[in-house]
């Protein structure tokens, strides 16, 4: 009876759960030693069978694990934020993030056996013809597992998830500076670098893995920190409705642009009018120039609109400068 109490407490102290360190240094390689540890996240859904406890806390989602192989599941776990449209489809999540693969490629990886189905995206190793470029895999594991996947989202490949852009301000563009950086750690953050800037075309861009890979290359003069994808779909949009401006009646045209983020050093004296807005004390002036990068050459310029500015404005400001001119 005693050892069967003593055995007892063992199995208990074997299957507890241990968290994950907190600080975890990333730049020492998990070991290939073969202790399978079961991952689990905060909701406490199991993530996947881990060669070893490193290999487990340096996933995604996983907070703690247990010392043995995960149970088998016929069907994710985490159901609750799941769909299923009807009896005979697969369960997939309704997530619509793409993920970054955080754990290191091993040639034969144990994942757990439940299906939760993922689309990995495959790296510029891999061409297609068209788009999405991806493979179906039964879950994030799998899809993480090859060689040419570094990101994942969760369902079918065809639901590739619409990215909206963020516009980058002026204070998001950084320029490189000299010193150019040397050595760069290995933390990654999707970074698109310019070779010119404004940027307008593929051949002046492309993706490095930080700010200070980015400079590193000499040919670059600055860069954004979103990826270089997502830098095109805002200029990609932006001429589209540029183009689409032209085949409207321009003299009645007050939209506003906005300057660019690197402000011009010189302009030519081509006449195509635009009428600058500018700050003036709590209130908002208007100025006309020759052209839109007289007008953003102009460090008080905040946005323009193209042609002259409205007459209301224009006598507005004149009678205003005319009553001043009186207490003169």
């Amino acid at each position: 009876m005693r050892y069967l109490i003593l055995f007892a407490i063992i199995m208990l102290a074997l299957t507890e759960d241990i968290k994950c360190p907190v600080d975890i240094d990333t730049t020492v390689s998990c070991t290939k030693e073969y202790k399978p540890v079961c991952g689990y996240s905060s909701e406490d859904y199991q993530q996947g069978t881990f060669e070893n406890s490193c290999f487990a806390c340096r996933t995604k989602n996983v907070i703690y694990y247990k010392p043995e192989p995960c149970l088998v599941y016929s069907v994710p776990p985490d159901t609750s934020t799941s769909t299923n449209t009807n009896s005979n489809s697969s369960t997939v999540s309704s997530t619509n993030s793409i993920y970054k693969c955080d754990a290191p490629k091993v040639e034969n990886p144990i994942c757990p056996e439940f299906y939760k189905q993922t689309c990995g995206l495959f790296n510029n190793n891999i061409q297609c013809i068209k788009a999405p470029c991806g493979q179906v895999f039964s879950n994030e594991c799998f899809a993480c597992a090859n060689a040419n996947v570094d990101t994942y989202f969760f369902g079918d490949c065809n639901e590739l998830p619409k990215e909206e852009p963020n516009q980058p301000s002026e204070s998001d563009y950084i320029k490189c500076s000299e010193p150019r950086p040397e050595m760069c750690t290995l933390l990654y953050s999707d970074t698109c670098a310019f070779t010119e800037f404004p940027c307008y075309s593929d051949s002046c861009m492309k993706l490095t893995g930080s700010g200070c890979q980015a400079c590193s290359d000499k040919s670059v003069v600055g860069y954004v920190q979103q990826a270089c994808s997502k830098y095109q779909l805002i200029y990609q949009s932006n001429m589209a409705d540029d183009q689409g401006k032209e085949t409207s009646d321009l003299t009645n045209d007050d939209t506003q642009y906005q300057c660019s983020l690197n402000r011009p050093t010189s302009c030519d004296d081509v006449v195509n009018e635009v009428c600058a807005s500018q700050k003036c004390n709590d209130t908002i002036c208007k100025k006309e120039y020759s052209n839109e990068c007289q007008a953003c050459l102009d460090s008080a310029t905040t946005s323009y609109s193209k042609g002259k500015c409205d007459a209301a404005s224009s006598g507005a400001l004149l009678g205003l400068a005319f009553i001043i001119n009186l207490f003169i």
